[in-house]
């Protein structure tokens, strides 16, 4: 009796543990979507399968929210090494929200992608659409830049070449 009672403690643990949980960021404002509004505080599953926080707390962050079938994204998956490499404290992270089929994506895809192009960024996975669906993402990539207060200071939907999105990235500090 003692081992399933274990048994049972340790699923309801490891489930609680593994759910994505808001983290602090602007304050409890609530998020948006549109520059100046603040970032959805998420925590996603890297390509690891560890939740992080997308934008972690007092950090720079370029959100890249890409498609693994979108070709775009593809391309540009090599600009964004380019940009953490020119901003070495800035945050730079993808995060996938649709997999190949166009269904949400596991952090097995994730790793996929990072592996892919080689990338040394973290590579996140909105297993469950939820960052999607907060910031209506219709185009890819979506590219956001968040400013040391969790708040979207440059958002724009399509690639855009290394030297505009670091342009975005000074203009937020």
């Amino acid at each position: 009796m003692r081992w399933l009672l274990f048994a049972l403690l340790f699923a309801c643990a490891k489930q609680v543990d593994a759910a994505p949980v808001p983290t602090e960021s602007c304050a409890g404002e609530r998020a948006g979507r549109d520059e100046g509004d603040c970032f959805p505080a998420l925590n996603l599953p890297d390509h690891n399968g560890a939740y992080v926080p997308v934008v972690p707390v007092g950090s720079l962050t370029v959100v890249d929210l890409s498609a693994m079938w979108c070709p775009t994204c593809q391309r540009f998956a090599p600009t964004l090494e380019e940009v953490a490499a020119a901003e070495p404290f800035v945050r730079v992270v993808t995060v996938l929200y649709e997999d190949i089929d166009s269904n949400d994506p596991t952090p097995d895809d994730a790793a996929t992608w990072r592996a892919s192009f080689d990338l040394t960024t973290p590579v996140l996975a909105d297993i469950d659409g939820d960052l999607e669906a907060i910031l209506r993402v219709r185009q890819r990539p979506t590219l956001i830049v968040v400013d040391l207060d969790g708040r979207i200071a440059w958002r724009n939907g399509g690639a855009v070449p290394a030297e505009e999105l670091l342009d975005a990235v000074e203009a937020a500090k």
